[in-house]
């Protein structure tokens, strides 16, 4: 089985990166390939199978261009397609999401074509789908 874990941080960003850090460790003593992907770090993380959505430049930007704009994770088309595309090569059979906050991706353009699994730290993904779906 091959799980994706999605974060806001990873490792040393606190409980939560630190909970999808001693979850992929376990998954691998399981023979579980576990791949993470974190939407950015200030400190340098270089595991086996993780992947950085958005460098810190880029993550400024986004926020100056929420509050300017008022339209929270509309931006990033570039930096998600990016990662959209990785997320096709590592093809995982279950996406586990935990703490989705801040400018990292656009929510605008993912699509529904894996299992996904949430955690119940963040609810803020299941407001946001459910905005998408209705349409303007």
């Amino acid at each position: 089985m091959r799980i994706l874990q999605i974060n806001t941080v990873y490792k040393n960003g606190g409980s939560t990166g630190r909970i999808v850090y001693d979850l992929s460790q376990v998954m691998r003593q399981e023979d579980i390939e576990s791949y993470i992907a974190f939407g950015y770090e200030y400190s340098k993380t270089a595991d086996q199978n993780t992947y950085k959505i958005e460098d810190i430049p880029t993550l400024k930007c986004n926020i100056l261009k929420t509050r300017v704009f008022g339209k929270h994770g509309f931006y990033n088309n570039g930096v998600t397609k990016r990662f959209l595309n990785w997320i096709d090569t590592v093809k995982p059979d279950i996406i586990h999401l935990h703490n989705l906050h801040n400018d990292y991706v656009n929510i605008e353009l993912p699509d529904d074509h894996y299992a996904v699994a949430m955690a119940g730290r963040s609810c803020k993904a299941i407001f946001l789908k459910r905005l998408q779906g209705k349409g303007d």
